[in-house]
């Protein structure tokens, strides 16, 4: 679904950092404060056999204890050698009752902002994310994604809006998503359906999830909704154990993902691997 792949890469390269920030990403455990004790601090993942490829992600909080920044580095190693380093950076900016109501960069300079949009004034449902870019002194809306709710008010539905280049000036449903959760808030099931509304929608495959039963640092509450659509560990209040693809095309075979999660004393997880790549290792951090 071209729109999955637009949030993310639009995300990264609009937020995308300077060394400065690469900097400040490796040394955020540095001068630690008391109000972060036991907080996720870092999220780090590795992705060849020679552990030279990772993924960091930091995290730092203000004196409540709600999320304040998010920064990323990613180091590639290509096939010829060369080394490619990417950083980026999420900023949270909340209203006078504590709600995220816009995301930006750290520094707040990225020419793509987020704004978050809620169902009414005293809800912590979000209905919409809208994401806009600025272009000198002027604004425009690149896409933007629309919630729906149970009645338990979990996420039952997203539909993805982007701009058809046939029509640049209107915003047009490029797919949507189905879900269903536990009685804990975990996603069970997510359903993604790609198209458009002259041709029609089709289910393009099924995610089934199962979880461990033990507290997901990654899970920020009804900010894990806007966090970014397609980090789905940061979705569920608990840890995923497995994750199985079910493709509707019959000439797609279907597969899927265990986790093997190792936790600490107090029944964090510090570490996991994924099945068949037990060379690579995701590790957490936590601010002590």
């Amino acid at each position: 679904m071209k729109i999955l792949a637009v949030i993310v890469i639009l995300a990264l390269s609009a937020l995308s950092a300077c060394q400065r920030e690469i900097d400040f990403v490796l040394d955020s455990n540095n001068g630690t404060d008391s109000t972060q004790t036991g907080l996720i601090s870092r999220y780090q993942s590795t992705h060849r056999p020679d552990n030279f490829d990772w993924h960091i992600m930091d995290f730092r909080y203000d004196s409540d204890k709600r999320l304040l920044t998010r920064k990323m580095v990613f180091r590639i190693k290509r096939p010829d050698g060369s080394i490619t380093t990417e950083a980026g950076s999420f900023q949270f900016f909340r209203d006078a009752t504590g709600r995220v109501i816009r995301i930006g960069s750290d520094p707040d300079t990225a020419s793509l902002q987020f704004y978050v949009n809620y169902v009414s004034a005293g809800s912590d449902k979000v209905q919409s994310l809208v994401s806009v870019r600025k272009q000198g002194a002027t604004s425009k809306v690149s896409d933007s994604i629309v919630y729906f709710y149970t009645s338990d008010n979990w996420v039952s539905r997203m539909d993805f809006y982007t701009r058809n280049p046939a029509t640049p000036d209107l915003l047009e449903i490029g797919g949507y998503e189905l879900y269903t959760h536990d009685l804990d808030g975990n996603i069970l099931t997510r359903k993604v359906y790609n198209g458009d509304n002259a041709t029609g929608y089709i289910l393009g495959i099924t995610y089934t999830y199962r979880y461990d039963n033990k507290p997901n640092p990654l899970y920020h509450g009804t900010l894990s909704i806007p966090f970014l659509p397609y980090e789905w560990l940061f979705h569920s209040p608990n840890n995923m154990k497995e994750q199985w693809n079910d493709y509707t095309s019959p000439f797609v075979p279907d597969d899927g993902l265990t986790y093997t999660i190792d936790y600490n004393s107090l029944q964090k997880p510090v570490s996991y691997t994924k099945s068949g790549d037990t060379s690579n290792i995701t590790k957490y951090f936590y601010y002590p």
